[in-house]
């Protein structure tokens, strides 16, 4: 049995720039969910109340937030 795409599964690596000791942390996350969710999943990860400014960049598309 396969998985459909909306049961396909990232691990993502997500690192903090221009700072040391490095930051990071690593994620499972759905390939279906949208950035909205994904935010909301960092925001968690890093213990973070969505104070910090945040951008994404997929195939030169970038969003981004000033929150």
């Amino acid at each position: 049995m396969t998985a459909s795409s909306s049961d396909a599964i990232a691990v993502l690596r997500i690192e903090i720039e221009y700072i040391e000791p490095l930051i990071w942390r690593r994620v499972a996350v759905r390939t279906s969910m949208n950035l909205k969710a994904l935010h909301k999943v960092i925001q968690a990860a890093m213990g973070w109340l969505d104070y910090h400014l945040w951008e994404f960049t997929a195939d030169e598309q970038v969003r981004h937030s000033h929150s």
